[in-house]
Formats: structure tokens, sequence, C-alpha cells
């Protein structure tokens, strides 16, 4: 993996659809997968671990192939959750989310409805894994991980459709990573290579 960064001091392109896809189409690029996060909340205070202890945000996340999380309990595919499907992480302010492994959580999040002005919104998920979050790493503290098209849909319900600050780019070999990493570094691109 090369993860790329529109807001490193080197970059000099961004992280726009567009420049994705075309990335995308590039010799040896077998994925590019943007990475951003929305700030999910447990709705129902009776699936907090403790009930006097709002868990606060569990950051919804994607998966990103070759980054996953390690599941502690219950199983992910290897793509991800689907459609109306959540990972939450195990540790949270309260105590631990594995009690909820197999039921349906209300979440919400903010919707944007005016320039500057947002009202709560909820989506229902099942919990289909437990994930460990006990060493944070770039996605937190409390990750929850989610479908790319649920992702995709909150942040542009909370107004934020436009490019993204970093993205993943997967190489079809790691003898290839210096040759896309310095390409994509010829093009404006603010690059790191990620170690497996």
């Amino acid at each position: 993996l090369i993860e790329l960064s529109s807001v490193s001091p080197n970059a000099r392109q961004q992280l726009t659809p567009q420049n994705l896809a075309a990335i995308s189409k590039r010799p040896d690029v077998t994925g590019v997968y943007p990475w951003y996060q929305v700030d999910l909340a447990l709705t129902d205070a009776s699936t907090w671990p403790d009930p006097r202890t709002n868990p606060g945000a569990l950051w919804a996340t994607p998966v990103i192939p070759g980054k996953a999380p390690r599941i502690a309990l219950g199983a992910m595919p290897e793509t991800g959750p689907g459609a109306g499907q959540i990972v939450l992480p195990r540790s949270v302010p309260g105590g631990r989310t594995d009690a909820l492994l197999g039921r349906t959580v209300t979440m919400e999040y903010t919707k944007m409805v005016t320039p500057g002005h947002g009202q709560p919104a909820r989506r229902s998920f099942t919990v289909i894994a437990i994930a460990d979050n006990s060493t944070p790493d770039a996605a937190g503290l409390t990750p929850s991980y989610v479908s790319m098209e649920t992702l995709s849909a909150m942040r542009t319900d909370a107004g934020n459709g436009m490019g993204v600050d970093s993205a993943f780019v997967r190489v079809v070999d790691s003898s290839k990573v210096s040759d896309v990493q310095a390409a994509l570094a010829k093009d404006g691109y603010a690059v790191t290579s990620v170690a497996t």
C-alpha cells in the first residue's frame, strides 16, 4: 500500500474523485481507497456498556484491504461490512461492547440541513463483529467500521461530499511500490509507503 495525503506540505494535487479515478487506471495499481471518518454515536443508552457513561464518538471508518482491524468477536468479510452492517470497537468509555454482537443498534450522526446548521440523523446497523482496538492507530481510539457506500452517504449528508484528505493505493506487487510512489510524487501527490 501507498498512502496519499492532500494535507501534507508536499501535496500539490488534491485527492478529488476525478484524481483518484485517474490513479486507479495507472499501470501496476490494483485499487484506490479514499479514507475519511464520520462521527457516530450510540443513540440508545440501553446499548451503552454502562448506562451512566456515554461511550462518545465511535468514528465510522472504511476497511482498507491490507489494513483491516483485528476481530475479537464475530466475523467480518474480507471486503468489510456490507450495507446495514457495522463492526464496533471492543473497548469504549464505560466498558466493552461485546454484548452488542448480533444485535441491531441505532447510530446517530449529524446531517447538514443548511450551510453551517445540522440536525441529528439516524441509521440502524447489525453488529457483525467486535474489533480489537487495544492498540490505537490512525483510525483513533474508538473506530467502528462500515461499508464505503454507507460512509460516503453519511459524509454527503454531513455536507462533505468533495475531495478527501487521505487515500490508499494498492499496488500489484511489492516490487512495484517504489516505481508507483515515484510516479505519483512526480505528479504532485504527497506519498508515503505503508509497511506491512
